[in-house]
């Protein structure tokens, strides 16, 4: 029997589940008789032989509290209702939804690809967190969200436009690659250890300590592994506990930079280190630097403060060591060390 409403079209959600159909999958146009051929009224989870349910329509009798929208194939969603309260849509793909102006209360979007999608104006709620952890925001246009008490971690954020949004009390980290964030509010925002970024489009606010320059995100704990950030000013920096494994530093100026806890190897380049650091085998070396399992044989540490440097399975054999570092403390065991200097309870014996 064909439907003429959509409200007719979709029942109660608690019943709803897909029913294998004999059509292709849905296409661009499709009208409310053609989705009601993928359906029967059974049970609460969908199911279908291909999961697919693009360019269906979802009113609020079809999507509704707690309802499991796992591992579907939603492109081109659309809802005509203001609001998608605790639906899991994990695993699922929303390429090119279009969720604008709606208020997506405590529902979980946890891998989900929403390439693409529409996310203008879209509010989360204070009330529950809506889980974003691991989704693709690829091309994804939210300019104007309010995203409150969310979970981004280990999000793709590339090419997406979030100018003039707000990130408040959520987590976030991931990959934002030539990310529009003109007038983005992130300020009360936790990134994250790992972030990455590259070309990023604007100056937005950002948490203590972090900063953009040269269209990298650079804060604590920051991935720049692999990047050029060759004649960048970073002076008055906080990379401390950052990742700067095979990454440009030629005549970067780091004079003032907090490289406490920092991660290398392979560096390229001469940059400007603050005293008692140095460059050496590919490695930034100083005080409090992370150097496991860095391999410094035969380096020239002299002028190099070790003080609470991480030297875990550190190969210094054959390497120069400054005098000035008898006494003081390292952390760990290394695999070797210049003849004469020992380890005696934590602290190096020449």
């Amino acid at each position: 029997m064909k439907m003429k409403h959509l409200s007719t079209c979709f029942m109660t959600i608690s019943l709803l589940v897909l029913l294998p159909f004999n059509s292709a999958n849905a296409q661009k146009g499709d009208s409310v008789s053609d989705c009601q051929n993928k359906l029967i009224y059974k049970t609460k989870d969908i199911k279908s032989p291909n999961n697919d349910l693009s360019y269906c329509p979802f009113s609020n009798r079809s999507l509704g509290l707690s309802q499991d929208m796992a591992n579907l194939n939603l492109d081109h969603f659309t809802y005509d209702d203001w609001e998608i309260f605790l639906v899991n849509f994990e695993n699922s793909s929303l390429r090119y939804a279009n969720l604008s102006h709606k208020r997506l209360t405590g529902s979980n979007f946890s891998r989900v690809n929403l390439e693409s999608a529409n996310l203008s104006s879209v509010e989360t709620n204070w009330a529950s967190t809506t889980n974003f952890d691991g989704a693709s925001f690829r091309r994804a246009y939210a300019l104007g969200a309010n995203f409150f008490n969310g979970s981004f971690k280990d999000c793709d954020f590339s090419f997406a436009n979030f100018a003039d949004s707000e990130f408040k009390n959520s987590d976030i980290s991931g990959f934002f690659n030539s990310t529009d964030l003109t007038g983005t509010d992130l300020s009360q925002s936790i990134f994250l250890p790992g972030i990455r970024s590259k070309s990023i489009i604007g100056t937005p606010l950002l948490p203590k300590d972090w900063q953009i320059v040269g269209g990298f995100l650079i804060g604590p704990e920051a991935n720049l592994g692999g990047q050029n950030l060759a004649n960048l000013d970073l002076s008055s920096s906080k990379l401390n506990s950052s990742i700067l494994t095979n990454t440009n530093l030629g005549k970067t100026d780091l004079y003032w930079a907090d490289l406490s806890g920092v991660k290398s190897g392979g560096v390229i380049g001469n940059p400007i280190l603050p005293k008692y650091w140095k460059l050496v085998n590919g490695y930034l070396v100083g005080p409090k630097s992370d150097l496991t399992g860095a391999n410094l044989t035969g380096g020239n540490l002299k002028g190099v403060s070790l003080e609470g440097a991480v030297i875990a399975g550190a190969k210094l054999s054959g390497a120069k060591i400054d005098e000035s570092n008898h006494g003081k403390s390292v952390i760990g065991a290394p695999k070797s060390l210049p003849s004469g200097w020992s380890i005696y309870k934590g602290k190096l014996k020449h």
